[in-house]
């Protein structure tokens, strides 16, 4: 982590970096029509080690990225959360956030045709 000349560590910095991509991606696309904003937050916020200690809830990742398309409860194991958003195409791409009690957050990426198989067959 860098530290600036204060002393203080980046970490509010970034935080505030991720509220400003947030507040762009929901005033320029927002869930309905998530594209390149949606994918600059993810982006920010999957390299910031904003997402470590402690892990972000649940809550605050949908107020940064809006309502996910499906959640799959896992129980006590966690929960997945698949957002679907516009890459090369539309609704072509899909990011899955793997939430585990008390570890950071998992951020995987794929095609949203291949996801939506995924979490049908249940894992």
């Amino acid at each position: 982590m860098v530290q600036l000349a204060s002393g203080s560590s980046d970490k509010p910095l970034r935080i505030s970096r991720i509220e400003r991509c947030s507040r762009d991606y929901f005033e320029q696309e927002g869930p309905g029509r998530r594209g390149a904003r949606f994918l600059r937050l993810v982006s920010e916020v999957d390299r910031s080690p904003w997402n470590a200690e402690p892990p972000p809830s649940e809550q605050r990742l949908i107020q940064l990225f809006g309502t996910p398309d499906v959640v799959q409860d896992l129980g006590p194991s966690g929960k997945w959360l698949l957002y679907v958003y516009d890459h090369a195409g539309v609704r072509d791409g899909a990011l899955f956030l793997i939430l585990t009690p008390g570890r950071p957050v998992v951020f995987g990426y794929g095609a949203s045709k291949d996801a939506f198989r995924f979490f049908e067959a249940g894992y």
